[in-house]
């Protein structure tokens, strides 16, 4: 299971001072996580650009999968009920078609959520950011830096490296 360091620094210059020597030190930017109430713009900071989005191809399968349910739904619950139609045709297009627009709507928004979801890496099923000891410092401007790992040795040295950097509080969780 993977380990995780926590650290704080009381400004973006030692954060970024941290970074670029656990960077240095052969940890990976996948591995350094940040955490800040201000927007920092800094390489450093930023996450690695991933290099394909599936947003559309997730609103397409989410269309197509609502269109399909919005066909049937309606279709399926008319030849269910038994209506008496008077010789006309149980399954009607026009009527479901505003049922089938609505749900491929729907099914693409899904789809969307879904992919955006996704691709910020929400749900954190790996380990939260965020600690309560680390509160204080984080509504005072700090930045909090979180160190990933498999390895107990890197872990060690990144212990190391974050408390030579300046950092106001190290914690392993």
């Amino acid at each position: 299971m993977a380990e995780q360091i926590l650290a704080s620094f009381e400004s973006t210059q030692q954060a970024r001072r941290a970074i670029r020597t656990l960077v240095s030190a052969g940890f990976r930017h996948e591995e350094v996580t940040t955490h800040s109430t201000e927007p920092a713009l800094e390489p450093e900071f930023l996450p690695p650009e991933k290099e394909k989005s599936y947003l559309g191809a997730f609103a397409l399968a989410g269309g197509i999968l609502g269109a399909l349910a919005g066909y049937l739904l309606p279709s399926l619950t008319a030849r269910a009920m038994n209506l008496p139609t008077g010789g006309q045709p149980v399954v009607s297009l026009w009527p479901f078609g505003i049922i089938m627009f609505e749900l491929t709507a729907l099914g693409a928004i899904g789809g969307t959520f879904i992919a955006l979801l996704g691709g910020a890496g929400l749900p954190r099923w790996k380990g939260k950011l965020y600690n309560d000891e680390f509160a204080d410092d984080l509504m005072q401007g700090g930045v909090l830096i979180c160190v990933t790992s498999d390895q107990p040795d890197r872990m060690e040295v990144a212990q190391h490296l974050l408390q030579e950097a300046g950092a106001k509080k190290v914690k392993c969780v």
